[in-house]
Order: structure tokens, then C-alpha cells, then sequence
């Protein structure tokens, strides 16, 4: 996929393992999403259509919402 300067993009940079710094970005182009990761030396990229991108927004819903139950306390 050819990305031209019209497609728009945000990062989101995180603690990796061990101490490292992960970094997340993601575009949009005309009717996708790009998923790009780094974490020094690995690099991987995702061409997701929009219903694996809902799929997507729906799997880490529920293990925030998960995490959030742990963390206050309540079974998981």
C-alpha cells in the first residue's frame, strides 16, 4: 500500500518490555487502517478492513474493562 501525504495518522508511544519503549501508529487511508508497531529491533504492520477494526476497538474494550475489574478488586 502506497501512503500519500493525505493520509492521516497519530501515534501512541508506551513502556515495552524491559524497560524498552513501544511505539503504535495509526493511519488511515481512504477506506483502511494501517497498524504499524516498533519496538526496537521488531517492527510489524496490520492492513485491517473497518470491521476488523471494530473487532478490534471491541477486544481491547473488554480487556480494559477486565483489567479495571481486577484492579478494583473484583473477579476475572
Amino acid at each position: 500500500m502506497k501512503l500519500s501525504l493525505k493520509a492521516i495518522q497519530r501515534k501512541l508511544s508506551v513502556k515495552g518490555g524491559q524497560g524498552g519503549k513501544a511505539t503504535m501508529t495509526v493511519m488511515v487511508y481512504r477506506d483502511t487502517v494501517l497498524v504499524c508497531t516498533f519496538d526496537e529491533p521488531f517492527f510489524s504492520e496490520a492492513i485491517l478492513e473497518l470491521a476488523h477494526v471494530d473487532s478490534l476497538i471491541g477486544t481491547l474494550t473488554w480487556a480494559a474493562d477486565q483489567a479495571r475489574r481486577y484492579r478494583d478488586g473484583g473477579a476475572v
